[in-house]
């Protein structure tokens, strides 16, 4: 809404409300969940029964009000002063039986509930000078973010945190509810019980366990903008200065400065420049994630372990970005425009995310730097006797660097003694493309304004660090579905971090894939700790995998049992271990930071046809358009098990009809 109350003053008011409601998606290890039926499982012999399906979704509200109050002081400068609130209200609901929340050991094992406010509020104001050469900017805003964090959490996996284990084997037993009923029934105490969480295990009577976190941060920027035109040349000068306040306090000053040159005769423009930037740390769970690992309950269940795999218990403090970019742009007459720009990315304190169990609430970490260069280009064809086109290309390198200095959980990396190694998040791709050709018929006819469009998408592949390869002569491995084995256990996965050897059987390298679900405990290992991310069946189908050459079919497990425990992990032979939906390194080649696993290249292709004006009216113009979506209907993933998104497949063909009205 606006209002003028003069020539020189004027108010503009933007309100906006929204709600979103959505599913969590299921796969297939989400339906018919088995769990414990009999009350609370704490007996020796729990009755096991299917509890449902899981069903867990989320409900978004969000509400914005921002007024500004313009005056135009003269024809040369202009001052600005506005305000704005914006609440968002986010639900998350477990499935109606927790139980049935139950997921694979490396998802989820607890029951998450969870109900978060974010609100920002705050007053800016800024002023513009444009006169001669001079285009200048001077602006400050200072606002708060309130913070509030209510989540539930309460275990349904009744192998987590048993109280006994199999004397053979050392695996966690079903049933028993206190490491005083071990010795009676045959069995061993668990030395890494942790009776802190028994009283919210629902599988052994337990209640949920409720956590309230919040904050107030509170920001103050302030900046001063000048564009400088002389001639051929084009100058942006400038600087920020910002004042963070949070769980963490930071001062930061900013400069940033550009130059373009516009080279006339050749219709070319060139042009550099350099920011630096505050970056701060995501708010989605800021609390959880900076306090939850000095929290006894929650640090287990957050992946809290600092003294295995140095994870940190501290606030999340921001950092800063060096920020280059050089570009061009150009003209090849009337006909085709080609443009590019390169650029790097250097962060300390580099902002990543992690997950919590199976679900869509994430929480951010910190490592200690990154480097993001990547390009883009593009060149562009006018319409030209009905035709017209266009190229678009590019690629990001995207290098982390542990170790994790704050947040819980974590995504990635790996560590030996004091020796960290780079690895790249999933939105790393070498190279993709899109190519656009259409044509318009253009003449007196009815045809006129016929078109025909085609697109073709390339991708050569996100990272996919799930994948289980075979890499053992490598410190910086890309197989975090352990081609290795703890030193002297040669039956279950080991943690990063943890000694290790190469796995081999009868003298044949191999990957280890899937453990039953079951967590690591023999030889004094953390139960609560993720042993080296075990793909279950279902990933295996998710993934394509086949194991010499028998296909994963999302309900047994690929390959052979490495021993007679029924809870033993199963290998595949490395060489017989192929993927038609991922890139698996070869033997003895996966790099987690030069060559990690990657989703395997696709060409994805569309076709469109439409006609403008369909009735050759003048006032009313109606516009009909048919596209078809991946018409060779190629099976394709996007991404496999990503932190911050799970698994997704490319859309399969699809057909549209759109009838535009133009009035």
């Amino acid at each position: 809404m606006d209002y003028t109350f003069s020539a020189k003053d004027s108010i503009h008011w933007d309100l906006n409300y929204s709600r979103s409601w959505f599913q969590t998606p299921n796969a297939l290890q989400n339906l018919n969940i088995q769990n414990v039926i009999n009350g609370t499982g704490a007996s020796s012999s729990p009755t096991f029964g299917s509890v449902g399906d899981t069903d867990q979704g989320s409900k978004i509200n969000t509400f914005n009000i921002s007024p500004t109050f313009t005056h135009v002081i003269n024809n040369d400068s202009v001052f600005n002063l506005g305000a704005f609130i914006r609440k968002d209200i986010y639900d998350y609901f477990p499935s109606g039986d927790p139980l049935a929340d139950l997921g694979p050991s490396n998802l989820q094992t607890s029951s998450v509930q969870q109900y978060r406010t974010l609100t920002d509020a705050a007053v800016h104001s800024d002023y513009s000078y444009v006169k001669g050469v001079n285009n200048l900017k001077a602006g400050i805003q200072y606002g708060q973010t309130f913070l509030r964090e209510h989540d539930g959490l309460g275990i349904v996996d009744n192998y987590y945190n048993s109280p006994c284990v199999d004397s053979v084997y050392g695996d966690p037993q079903p049933g028993y509810s206190d490491p005083s009923q071990c010795a009676a029934a045959g069995l061993s105490a668990n030395l890494n019980y942790l009776s802190v969480l028994a009283p919210y295990d629902l599988t052994r009577g337990g209640t949920d366990y409720y956590y309230f976190g919040h904050t107030d941060v509170k920001e103050l920027g302030m900046y001063i903008d000048d564009q400088i035109k002389a001639g051929n040349w084009n100058f942006r000068l400038g600087i920020r200065g910002d004042l963070y306040n949070g769980l963490a306090i930071q001062r930061q000053a900013e400069p940033r400065v550009g130059v373009a040159y516009n080279v006339k005769p050749s219709s070319t423009v060139l042009a550099i420049s350099y920011a630096r930037t505050l970056e701060t740390p995501f708010n989605e769970n800021l609390v959880l994630s900076s306090q939850g690992c000095s929290n006894p309950v929650l640090a287990p269940l957050l992946v809290c372990t600092p003294s295995v795999t140095g994870f940190v218990s501290k606030n999340l403090e921001p950092g800063f970005r060096n920020e280059f970019h050089a570009n061009f742009q150009q003209a090849f007459g009337k006909h085709a425009v080609v443009s590019g720009e390169y650029i790097w990315k250097y962060t300390h304190n580099a902002f990543d995310f992690s997950v919590l169990g199976n679900t869509p609430i994430t929480f951010p970490i910190d490592w200690h730097n990154s480097k993001i260069p990547g390009y883009a280009l593009r060149a562009e064809m006018p319409e030209t006797h009905g035709l017209s086109a266009y190229f678009v290309t590019s690629s990001v390198a995207a290098r982390f660097y542990p170790p994790q200095i704050a947040g819980a959980g974590a995504t990635g990396g790996v560590t030996q003694g004091q020796t960290y190694y780079p690895f790249r998040i999933d939105h790393d791709e070498r190279f993709n493309e899109e190519t656009h050709l259409q044509y318009t018929l253009r003449n007196d006819g009815w045809w006129n304004g016929l078109w025909w469009g085609y697109n073709w998408r390339f991708d050569s592949g996100l990272v996919a660090g799930s994948t289980p390869c075979y890499s053992p002569t490598d410190p910086n491995t890309a197989c975090p579905n352990s081609s290795f084995l703890p030193s002297g256990n040669p039956t279950i996965a080991g943690p990063l971090g943890l000694p290790n050897i190469p796995a081999v059987v009868n003298g044949v390298p191999v990957v280890l894939l899937v453990d039953n679900n079951i967590p690591a405990t023999a030889n004094g290992l953390n139960p609560n700790l993720a042993v080296s991310l075990p793909l279950t069946a279902d990933e295996e189908f998710q993934s394509g995998l086949s194991c010499d050459g028998v296909k994963a079919t999302g309900f047994n497990l690929l390959g052979t049992p490495l021993s007679s425990d029924p809870d033993a992990p199963y290998y595949c032979p490395a060489s017989q271990l192929t993927s038609s939906l991922l890139r698996i390194p070869a033997i003895n080649q996966g790099d987690n930071d030069h060559d990690p696993p990657r989703v395997a290249p696709r060409n994805l292709f569309d076709v469109s046809i439409g006609k403008n004006n369909i009735f050759h009216t003048e006032k009313y113009k109606t516009d009909l358009d048919l596209t078809a979506i991946n018409i060779t209907n190629k099976y394709a993933l996007y991404n496999f098990l990503s932190t911050f998104s799970g698994t997704h497949y490319v859309t399969p063909r699809a057909l549209t009809a759109r009838i535009t009205v133009n009035f």
